[in-house]
């Protein structure tokens, strides 16, 4: 089986953005699962917004009023 993404590379952007926090051994795969649940969800709100607007074919406005509700959906509480 291939990799899907390099676990290092991700670890040291994560580092990158977070350079004081301490993570832990599975937080490259956490943080890759919560990315593929987002772009699933991401795909079915755009699904939605298509078929709200009677529209074939899912356009550049569906994604973009499909992000707006699932990043409000997504973003992290303090």
């Amino acid at each position: 089986m291939t990799k899907l993404y390099s676990r290092p590379l991700l670890r040291r952007i994560l580092k990158a953005h977070q350079p004081h926090y301490r993570l832990a051994n599975n937080v490259d795969i956490l943080v890759y699962l919560d990315y593929i649940l987002f772009l699933k969800e991401l795909a079915r709100e755009a699904r939605q917004s298509r078929r709200d607007s009677s529209n074939i074919e899912i356009t550049a406005e569906d994604i973009q009023l499909a992000t707006k509700r699932t990043l409000k959906r997504f973003k992290a509480h303090p």
